[in-house]
């Protein structure tokens, strides 16, 4: 029995591959390596360069099976699911890698073992497939950032009309597929890594065709009985994905902080909840213009550096990659009306807050911003 499995599998394998191009095998490969070489602490330095418009070119690798129908027998019959594999090619857009939208082209096998009288034969029907997909990022999942994703796919199945016969012991099987193009919905639920420019998916899948039509059709004929088969290749998949975005071009480089921070106490000003992983802060100066010049810490990294407020709003984006961040603000003087004061206003999400951040030269004012589970990550 162990034996007969090993052979079916070496040779599925060997006919699926036979029919992906060396291009999309290679891509597959470098979207491996590159998953398992990709550090963690890597992946959290690219959110900087994050787009509010991310484009991505994606690659994929499905794994699937059916349960194939016996519809007519005489004598011992049965139908298996045999392991099918499906090659993904596409693009996908996403909104703050929360809201995505994905166009993908798929060659797929799908397959299968049919017996009749103790005669079983090993087929693979093959299809193409062309598939757009709404997804939905949700919330974060673990510590690491991994988040859990939802999505509703829509297509078409296309197929070329073929037939053929083969002989297996005393059985003669005889298969016929018609031309059609049949659309299907794919429901999904998935894993995605952290945000970035390349991301990985892991999701499960249930392809359901509105059309039902049967895809093809066995018949096997033996002395001892006869046995029809069929399929509408509707099927679960497990599949991954790799996500390939597109460089960005550097974002200038913020001049050296030069300020002697050890002699200065901080104040904590407010906490700010948020389920969001990027915020946008507005600056500007609270009453008249007066010269005042600061500097916005994230985390103890420098996000602006020696800016002079005037009435015209300053946008500063935040990335947060932790769990409890603080936005620290030190004044490089007091202007011409001490103490150095700031008008901020934020949208975390729960609302629209706006903050009064005082400093001086010998103190300072915190935000710890609590970045929190939720519908967005």
């Amino acid at each position: 029995m162990c034996r007969t499995l090993y052979r079916h599998l070496f040779r599925f394998w060997r006919h699926a591959l036979a029919h992906v191009p060396k291009w999309l095998k290679t891509g597959v490969l470098l979207g491996v390596l590159l998953t398992a070489t990709l550090p963690l602490e890597a992946q959290r330095t690219l959110r900087s360069t994050q787009r509010t418009f991310e484009p991505r070119i994606l690659g994929g690798l499905q794994l699937m099976g059916q349960w194939p129908n016996l519809v007519g027998s005489a004598g011992r019959a049965s139908g298996f699911p045999f392991l099918g594999l499906g090659f993904d090619v596409g693009g996908s857009l996403t909104y703050r890698d929360r809201l995505g939208l994905a166009v993908q082209g798929s060659a797929l096998g799908q397959g299968f073992i049919l017996c009749s009288n103790g005669d079983c034969l090993d087929i693979y029907h093959l299809m193409k497939r062309l598939e757009a997909r709404a997804s939905w990022t949700l919330y974060s999942i673990d510590l690491d950032g991994n988040f859990l994703r939802v999505g509703l796919g829509w297509g078409l199945s296309v197929q070329n009309s073929y037939e053929s016969e083969s002989e297996q012991g005393r059985s003669v099987f005889r298969f016929s597929e018609p031309t059609q193009t049949r659309p299907y919905l794919v429901p999904e639920i998935g894993v995605v890594s952290p945000a970035g420019r390349q991301r990985t998916e892991f999701a499960l899948r249930y392809v359901m065709h509105l059309d039902r039509t049967v895809a093809w059709t066995m018949v096997a004929n033996n002395p001892a009985g006869n046995a029809t088969f069929t399929a509408t290749n509707d099927h679960v998949a497990f599949t991954v994905r790799w996500y390939f975005g597109f460089k960005k071009k550097p974002q200038p480089v913020l001049p050296q902080l030069r300020l002697d921070q050890s002699a200065r106490t901080v104040e904590q000003l407010d906490t700010l909840t948020t389920k969001r992983d990027r915020l946008v802060l507005w600056l500007s100066d609270n009453a008249e213009y007066d010269g005042d010049t600061l500097s916005v810490l994230l985390n103890s990294h420098p996000v602006l550096v020696a800016h002079e407020l005037t009435k015209t709003p300053h946008k500063v984006v935040l990335y947060l990659d932790r769990r409890v961040n603080t936005l620290t603000v030190l004044a490089h003087n007091e202007g011409r009306v001490p103490p150095n004061t700031a008008l901020c206003t934020v949208r975390t999400g729960h609302g629209r807050k706006t903050l009064m951040l005082r400093s001086g030269l010998k103190s300072s004012q915190a935000v710890t911003i609590l970045r929190e589970s939720g519908l967005w990550p």
